[in-house]
């Protein structure tokens, strides 16, 4: 009977976090890409035209340092991307990596 009552108050101490955490908070950030510095794609100001997550590099072990948010995805026909580059980035162009 112990164990009920425990999971009782547990399984409603979650459901008042997620209560809160939807009145207080922004829920539409957690499916929101952000780049490496931090801005969130298509929605922190100056990004806004920019909403796809793009990484340089995905062979490093930290391909996460190499993302940035771009306005379109690259194809095979245009393979440079037009895309957000920050002063603190670890990306310097929005050319692909060999």
């Amino acid at each position: 009977m112990l164990c009920v009552l425990i999971f009782l108050i547990a399984t409603g101490g979650m459901g008042y976090i997620g209560y809160y955490a939807t009145q207080n908070g922004n829920p539409d950030l957690i499916m929101t890409p952000y780049d490496s510095t931090g801005a969130y794609c298509g929605r922190s100001p100056g990004y806004e035209n920019y909403p796809y997550l793009w990484y340089q590099n995905l062979d490093t072990t930290f391909f996460f340092a190499y993302s940035v948010c771009v306005s379109a995805c690259p194809t095979a026909n245009n393979a440079e991307a037009d895309c957000k580059l920050s002063p603190n980035s670890m990306v310097t162009s929005c050319e692909p990596e060999p």
